[in-house]
């Protein structure tokens, strides 16, 4: 008799795919725009939200990330770089967060104008090395690394404003602030500075002024981070070789001891009311104005107006004066 058979190769994994969808059926007015098979979403109830989406691709590694709706844009007149310290004391000085260190997890966070995202990206199981009885011993080896990466994260939500830590982030960031400084950063600020001449952005860029950085007490601090990460100002999102319904019980496990917040999140309706993610920036040289069109419809059909305050706030002076085009005659802002 011959040798036997070789054994069939295991089944190839295989990403669920979305349907497509004729384009004239997303051209409808009610058109709703697809989602994967496979997406996950829910709510705790101290208000989180949270997204899981299975993903073979690569295989035995995971990404998790802390969406909190604030950056620079949030910042008052005297905050100017606060969102930016508040991300490097909760996270990038974090003790959990040094618990991915030395595992080939990838982790990091950044400030944005509308947001700031806090990142972990890791493989499934902590790697066995050499010493592993020593490894395991001090928790970290061949444990999962979820658990890890979601209370890194979890800590960003609750994190302790030691003055020692603010002080060592406050010149971590001052540090940035002078490797950032250069000849190709200044004219992108200039050319942002031209483009959002008549809104916030335009004096909200998330590096911040010196001045004011040396300046924050840690109280200040602190106030910037209790109006804005709370539960139900985040989002989180899990993508990965994972299975859902295992993220979520170890979502709930983490983050379940984050109190829920006693007073409302207040939005300003400008800027955060009608998209948390993509917030709308106005232009009054592209037609946009506090009009109606900036107000806010609510989904029981009332309208959440803008205020005078809010005017102020977000459409401020111009300071880019329009000058005739050549050609047309046509008043334009260079």
């Amino acid at each position: 008799a011959g040798p036997p058979p070789p054994p069939p190769p295991p089944p190839r994994r295989i990403a669920a795919r979305i349907a497509p969808v004729a384009v004239d059926t997303l051209l409808k007015p009610d058109a709703v725009l697809p989602t994967h098979p496979r997406f996950v979403k829910g709510t705790l109830d101290n208000g989180l939200e949270y997204v899981i989406l299975p993903n073979a691709s690569p295989a035995g590694r995971f990404e998790a990330h802390l969406e909190v709706f604030a950056g620079s844009a949030d910042e008052r007149e005297d905050q100017q770089g606060i969102a930016h310290l508040v991300e490097h004391v909760a996270y990038m000085g974090s003790r959990k967060r040094e618990r991915l260190f030395g595992t080939g997890s990838q982790t990091n966070a950044y400030t944005d104008f509308h947001h700031t995202v806090f990142y972990a990206c890791c493989p499934l199981e902590a790697p066995q090395t050499e010493g592993a009885l020593n490894q395991l011993l001090l928790g970290r080896g061949g444990s999962p690394m979820l658990p890890r990466a979601l209370d890194a994260l979890c800590e960003v939500l609750e994190a302790q404003f030691q003055p020692a830590r603010v002080e060592k982030e406050r010149a971590a960031v001052l540090s940035e602030m002078s490797m950032v400084n250069t000849i190709e950063y200044r004219v992108e600020c200039q050319i942002l500075r031209t483009l959002h001449a008549e809104n916030a952005l335009a004096r909200r860029f998330p590096i911040g002024l010196e001045d004011q950085i040396r300046t924050w007490t840690v109280d200040d601090v602190v106030r910037f981070h209790g109006e804005h990460y709370r539960p139900d100002n985040a989002l989180l999102y899990v993508v990965g070789d994972v299975d859902p319904a295992d993220v979520e019980a170890r979502i709930r496990t983490a983050f379940d001891g984050v109190p829920k917040p006693t007073t409302p999140n207040p939005v300003p309706p400008c800027l955060k009311a009608q998209s948390r993610h993509f917030p709308p920036v106005v232009h009054e040289w592209s037609g946009g104005e506090f009009d109606g069109r900036a107000d806010v419809p609510l989904a029981d059909g009332a309208v959440l107006e803008t205020s005078e305050d809010d005017k102020k706030r977000y459409l401020l002076p111009l300071d880019v004066p329009a000058v005739p085009h050549p050609a047309t005659g046509v008043p334009v802002r260079a």
